[in-house]
């Protein structure tokens, strides 16, 4: 719309330097008494031009299409007879029957394509009656015509950008107000009426995580946000079959499904869909058939369990409480969990014996693997692994102390904490 808004300044403010016509040129004596059956031939060619021919003909406006056509041709017309171009102001009542146009949702390719396919009509029936004499007439009388064209298609552009900020802007306002009552517990019985929303007796909660921890605040990065909000928007869409309330806002926020409208294998592609685009893995998270009063709660569980898999590194994905059950457990708040994260204090400082930890525990208590995945020698290894027993008193090769080493190693990925 910004674009179509400097073109438009700049088609006011330009000097046309369109060749001249002569206001008694033949091609003017023909054109004029067949004005009204030009313009009916080119509202029936606009119509064959497009697969919404049927919702356009049968559009409540559609009877004023045949005069509009006929008084943009004397527009046109009189511009070239006075030797100026039309004015943005003298297409005033062409853009109130756009802007009817776009909020009754006719798409605007459909109004593109019938405009286009009547100028064609248009145009043919003044070239097929031009004599050869009239070359330069016809020449000069097509450059007149792109010009009209030209701000014809901007002023169809920018209205319908309008129109759809204004009107699909407010609507997806009030369902974004509608989803954020639903996720707090509120009523929300008066925003459903006012988003024209039939609430669902049950939801599926999905909460989407996009791996960016801090995006950076500046115009492309504002950009990019609202790309991946319309993306997120228009995947869930697909999914759902139709509009989903969502709080996404490119990085993270919860969407509300009907219970069971989408599987667990759908939500999965969704998330694969999402990193693909995105360009970094995506968390997504779900609780299945929650009752409005639970939905609060659900939020938040599927926000912790994607937040979670997160901070932890794991893969993109649909990632559930069940798969994280002892991860979503010690790291939840408490006592033991700081006792836990604090056995690692006398280590945390060297990465070589945290490292060597990690690869400890991840490969089975496997020295021989772990210490080729480090590349050092196993006794190299063996060392490293007392150095940390001597540090914290804990044996990693204790399964006791393995297991208190693992649970404050899960902690510290999930809740990096100041040496």
């Amino acid at each position: 719309m910004l674009r179509s808004r400097l073109l438009l300044v700049t088609m006011r403010t330009m000097a046309y330097d369109l060749p001249p016509l002569a206001p008694d040129a033949p091609i003017f004596i023909r054109v004029l008494p067949r004005l009204r059956e030009l313009a009916e031939e080119a509202f029936a060619a606009a119509l064959a031009a497009v697969p919404e021919a049927v919702r356009l003909s049968n559009h409540e406006s559609a009877q004023e299409m045949v005069p509009l056509t006929l008084e943009g041709a004397g527009l046109f017309l009189r511009g070239l007879y006075e030797q100026k171009p039309v004015t943005r102001a003298e297409l005033g009542n062409a853009e109130v029957h756009i802007a009817r146009l776009a909020e009754d949702g006719i798409p605007l390719t459909a109004v593109i394509g019938a405009f286009f396919g009547g100028i064609q009509t248009f145009w043919t029936a003044i070239s097929e009656s031009a004599a050869p004499e009239d070359s330069a007439d016809l020449a000069a009388f097509g450059s007149h015509m792109l010009a009209y064209v030209q701000l014809i298609s901007l002023v169809t552009a920018e209205t319908y950008g309008s129109v759809q900020q204004s009107m699909f802007g407010a609507e997806r306002e009030a369902r974004r107000s509608l989803c954020s009552a639903l996720l707090r517990g509120e009523s929300a019985t008066e925003l459903a009426a006012h988003a024209g929303v039939t609430l669902a007796g049950k939801y599926d909660v999905v909460t989407i995580i996009a791996g960016v921890t801090h995006p950076p605040i500046d115009a492309a990065a504002t950009l990019v946000t609202r790309r991946w909000v319309r993306w997120a928007q228009e995947l869930l869409d697909d999914l759902a079959g139709g509009p989903v309330l969502t709080t996404f806002d490119g990085v993270s926020g919860t969407a509300l499904l009907p219970a069971g409208a989408v599987s667990a294998a759908r939500v999965e592609s969704l998330a694969d869909t999402l990193a693909v685009r995105f360009g970094v893995d995506v968390y997504v998270a779900q609780c299945n058939s929650v009752g409005h009063a639970d939905i609060p709660a659900a939020v938040r569980e599927s926000t912790d369990v994607a937040d979670l898999a997160r901070r932890l590194g794991r893969r993109t994905g649909l990632h559930t409480l069940s798969d994280m059950l002892l991860e979503y457990q010690i790291t939840r708040p408490g006592p033991a969990r700081a006792l836990i994260i604090e056995q690692l204090a006398p280590v945390i400082e060297q990465p070589h014996l945290m490292e060597a930890l990690d690869a400890h525990i991840r490969h089975g208590l496997d020295r021989k693997s772990a210490a080729g995945e480090l590349h050092v020698h196993p006794n190299t290894f063996s060392y490293r692994l007392r150095r940390v027993a001597d540090l914290t008193g804990i044996d990693p090769s204790d399964p006791y102390g393995s297991r208190l080493l693992a649970a404050a190693l899960t902690i510290h990925r999930a809740l990096p904490i100041d040496p």
